[in-house]
């Protein structure tokens, strides 16, 4: 993509090493809330991805940024107003409204005046996310910021909390976020053709009901009835991804859960999700989550789940 002469002209040519965000400067009123990452309560978030994900409330100049980013930001302006430069230009924000920024190049948020309240979320560059690389920046309208804003807060909230229930409050509301947060990225990036949604939802309804099946993109076509052409066409369109890709994240969700939540050998599992060999359904997902199964069970079984503060 190519980069806004004003952009180009302060950071140069996006070959900087990526590295993370950093804030310039900001009053003494303004607040910062996210999760205690080390903690059990995030993972509903880390299962797609989601390496950090906060609260800005901001008052006064606030300016947080990079020139290369290492994540995809995700920035929802809940109220107030705000300003995003970025590798597409210069993109005022108004209460409503949520910029996608993506990896490896560079992002600037910026606040002038009065009170601001916003949601961010840094995504880690995973295969299930690479769409957002290939459509490059935008400034999208939220579809539910009320419910969007509570299911964050609250999840926050829990989590610092010192009660024994806490946890699985906070988690359950981690969930609900996680869903908030995958409908709207849904509904920015799909165009669903007319009458041909609901086909696609019906199609992944059955794919993920049987998942041990040797699915192929005929078999898939024949399903909903069109060319392999056209639903090679329909499904970039309202998912960003090709057919099998989008079969490969079903199965990897599948077996996220099942190493979270069973002592099913890696075999076993493999099997369950469509996969011959443990070797090949290693190497699959760790191209779709970053790291090796037994590594993901182990981490995760490792995060303390008691102390939350």
């Amino acid at each position: 993509m190519r980069q806004s002469a004003e952009v180009q002209k302060k950071y140069g040519k996006l070959q900087a090493r990526p590295q993370s965000a950093r804030r310039l400067r900001c009053s003494r009123e303004t607040r910062f809330l996210d999760f205690p990452w080390g903690t059990k309560v995030g993972w509903p978030l880390r299962e797609i991805g989601v390496l950090y994900a906060g609260f800005d409330l901001l008052a006064g100049r606030f300016e947080a940024g990079t020139p290369c980013s290492d994540t995809h930001l995700l920035y929802f302006l809940v109220s107030g107003g705000a300003e995003c430069r970025n590798a597409a230009g210069v993109f005022p924000m108004k209460a409503g409204s949520w910029m996608a920024c993506p990896a490896g190049q560079p992002h600037w948020i910026r606040h002038g005046r009065g009170r601001s309240e916003a949601i961010w979320v840094h995504l880690m560059d995973l295969p299930r996310w690479e769409f957002l690389g290939r459509r490059g920046p935008g400034l999208f309208r939220m579809h539910d910021p009320a419910e969007l804003r509570h299911s964050l807060f609250r999840a926050v909230h829990e989590a610092a909390q010192p009660e024994p229930d806490a946890f699985e409050s906070a988690s359950a509301y981690s969930r609900i976020f996680r869903v908030c947060l995958q409908r709207e990225i849904s509904r920015a990036f799909a165009r669903p053709e007319p009458g041909r949604g609901g086909e696609l939802a019906r199609l992944w309804a059955e794919v993920s009901g049987r998942l041990a099946e040797p699915w192929t993109v005929a078999r898939l076509a024949r399903r909903v009835h069109m060319s392999e052409s056209a639903l090679y066409g329909h499904v970039a369109r309202c998912h960003g991804m090709k057919p099998m890709q989008m079969v490969t994240h079903l199965r990897m969700e599948r077996a996220r859960d099942l190493l979270l939540h069973s002592d099913g050998k890696l075999e076993t599992i493999a099997e369950a999700v469509g996969y011959q060999t443990a070797f090949s359904f290693s190497d699959a997902f760790v191209r779709e989550t970053g790291m090796r199964p037994g590594r993901f069970r182990l981490t995760a079984a490792r995060l303390p789940a008691g102390n939350l503060r």
